[in-house]
């Protein structure tokens, strides 16, 4: 469940849907390559080749070959020195300060979203433990010190950060004195009042 969590607060804040953040070898090696090198400039829906080909030092070619239709990618699959590499890059990029701080800068903060932003998270939750139940809390962060605040607690602690920094403003975010957080299934970012 945690490796979930990690992945929904991944791609909420950096925008890289489908990143593969797990760090097994075995994973999807699009979403592995999305997760650590981001999205093409030219079709975000694909990962950046060129940056991938020149980190794990292999041809943009190879890299391409590698996401090549279902059918022929047992032929293309990349060695398993690379797979490693590549599994354990993903992982960092959601796990590591320095990987989270380059996947947001790349993408959350070029958006301009810190100006205010709407967090919603589905799980498991509610006003105390007893009151918990599965539902979707919308917390608003119109306030640029707030949104600055909720991205620099995720920077800085990851997932755990960010659900300790939205437990901790609930009184701001939420009007409530109080939330517990248990099991989150999933996370999204807007604009303020859930605008774009």
């Amino acid at each position: 469940m945690p490796d979930d969590r990690r992945s929904s607060f991944f791609q909420a804040l950096t925008g890289r849907a489908g990143a593969d953040v797990s760090g097994t070898a075995g994973g999807d090696v699009r979403g592995m390559l999305i997760a650590a090198y981001g999205a093409s400039r030219r079709d975000p829906a694909k990962p950046d080749t060129a940056a991938a080909a020149k980190s794990l030092g292999v041809s943009q070619r190879t890299v391409q070959r590698w996401l090549a239709d279902p059918t022929r990618q047992q032929r293309y699959r990349p060695r398993a020195d690379l797979l490693t590499k590549l599994s354990t890059r993903a992982r960092q990029a959601a796990t590591t300060k320095r990987g989270r701080e380059r996947a947001i800068r790349d993408t959350l903060l070029a958006k301009g979203l810190p100006t205010g932003m709407r967090v919603s998270v589905t799980g498991q939750q509610g006003p105390e433990r007893a009151y918990a139940r599965f539902r979707t809390a919308n917390f608003d962060l119109d306030d640029p010190s707030l949104s600055s605040g909720f991205v620099t607690a995720y920077i800085d602690g990851g997932d755990q950060g960010a659900i300790d920094w939205l437990r901790d403003n609930s009184d701001l975010t939420y009007n409530m004195d109080r939330w517990y957080f248990g099991d989150v299934e999933d996370v999204e970012i807007r604009g303020p009042y859930g605008r774009g």
